[in-house]
């Protein structure tokens, strides 16, 4: 039990830091068990476009 009001009002703040991160965390294990859906051949191509190197003619 709280002995004065400053004590009250910094274990409420501690404990809304608290609850702001494990909401922050529940979001993220929410997220990555549903993330949307690759475009494999999308991907695949951009991959290959990004890492061809530019061709150097013979004169």
């Amino acid at each position: 039990m709280p002995q004065a009001v400053g004590m009250l009002i910094g274990f409420r703040v501690i404990q809304g830091l608290g609850l702001g991160g494990l909401q922050a965390l529940v979001i993220i294990v929410i997220a990555a068990m549903f993330s949307p859906p690759v475009n494999v051949a999308a991907t695949r191509n951009r991959s290959q476009r990004s890492c061809r190197l530019p061709r150097l003619q013979a004169h």
